[in-house]
C-alpha cells in the first residue's frame, strides 16, 4: 500500500499546476430545478469489447429518470495503444472511434454531455498533430477533441486529467482521470490533493469522481465522498449493474445539504 500511496502523491504533485488552475477557475454550471446528474467514464469506443448498446441504455435510463446533465470522466475512445501505426492509419482509427462515441450518446432536447479527457483520449489526439514525437499537451488534446465534436452542440469538452465543477454555486464536484495505476488508494489520492488545496485556501469538494480504474467504488475520504466508475468493456465491470452513477444534491427539511447517490438505474 505504501508504494502505491507514494505513486499517487508523485502523480498529483507532478500535475498540481494544472489542478491548481482548475481550482482557481472552475467550470460553473447552473441547474434550472433539481441538481441531478450522471457520472460515468471509460467507454473505450473502438475497443473490440466496447459495449455500445450498454452505453446507450445507461444514458437513456438516466434521461428517463430526469437527468439532463452527464459528466464523462475520460477514455471515451480506445485510440491504438501499444500499436506502432503509421500516422494516416492511426488518424483513420481515431475518426472512426469518435463517430462511434457520437452514436453512443443519445441526442435529447436540453441534454448535455460534459467530457474530461483521459490518457487514451490524449493518445488518440496525438495521431492528429504534425509532430514527429507524437507528444501532445493536455490543453492541445482538449482543443483537438472540441474540433472533432463541434457538430454536436450537446457535447462539451471541459479539459483533460482534472476539472473542478461548481454546481448552482453551492456544490463542488472534482472530476479526475489520472495516469497512474493506484486504484486501491483513490481516497489517499483525493485526500492528498484536497489537503494540499485546502492549505492554499481552496474549498474542498462535495464529491470526487475518478475514471481510469474500471472498477466501481464508493468510499468516504477525510474531506468528501470519493467514487470510481466502472467500464463499458464487456470483460470488465460494465455489464451487470452498469458502470455509472446518478447523483442528486439538494437541501433536506432540516435545511442541511443532502447528497443521494444511486447505482446504475
Amino acid at each position: 500500500m505504501g508504494s502505491k500511496k507514494n505513486g499517487t502523491i508523485k502523480w498529483i504533485n507532478a500535475y498540481w499546476k494544472m489542478i491548481r488552475s482548475h481550482l482557481k477557475s472552475p467550470k460553473e454550471i447552473e441547474f434550472n430545478d433539481r441538481t441531478i446528474f450522471s457520472l460515468t467514464s471509460d467507454f473505450h469506443c473502438g475497443h473490440a469489447d466496447c459495449d455500445e448498446p450498454l452505453i446507450q441504455k445507461y444514458f437513456m435510463d438516466a434521461i428517463n429518470y430526469g437527468v439532463r446533465t452527464h459528466f464523462i470522466v475520460g477514455d471515451v475512445v480506445e485510440s491504438a495503444y501499444n500499436l506502432k501505426l503509421p500516422k494516416d492509419i492511426g488518424e483513420k482509427i481515431v475518426y472512426e472511434q469518435i463517430e462511434g462515441l457520437k452514436k453512443s450518446l443519445p441526442e435529447v432536447e436540453n441534454n448535455k454531455y460534459y467530457v474530461v479527457l483521459g490518457n487514451h483520449d490524449i493518445h488518440a489526439a496525438s495521431f492528429l498533430i504534425d509532430r514527429d514525437d507524437g507528444k501532445i499537451s493536455y490543453k492541445g488534446a482538449a482543443e483537438i477533441f472540441r474540433e472533432l465534436l463541434d457538430d454536436r452542440t450537446d457535447i462539451e469538452v471541459m479539459g483533460a486529467g482534472f476539472v473542478r465543477v461548481k454546481l448552482n454555486n453551492r456544490y463542488t464536484l472534482d472530476l479526475i482521470h489520472p495516469k497512474g495505476n493506484n486504484g486501491e488508494c483513490i481516497t489517499k489520492y483525493a485526500d492528498h490533493y484536497i489537503s494540499k488545496a485546502v492549505k492554499k485556501g481552496f474549498d474542498p469538494p462535495n464529491l470526487v469522481d475518478f475514471g481510469h480504474y474500471h472498477t466501481k467504488k464508493l468510499l468516504q475520504g477525510n474531506y468528501s465522498r470519493v467514487m470510481q466508475n466502472g467500464s463499458a468493456l464487456k470483460r470488465n465491470n460494465g455489464n451487470g449493474n452498469g458502470f455509472g452513477w446518478v447523483v442528486e444534491f439538494g437541501r433536506g427539511i432540516n435545511g442541511k445539504d443532502t447528497m443521494l447517490i444511486h447505482e446504475y438505474l
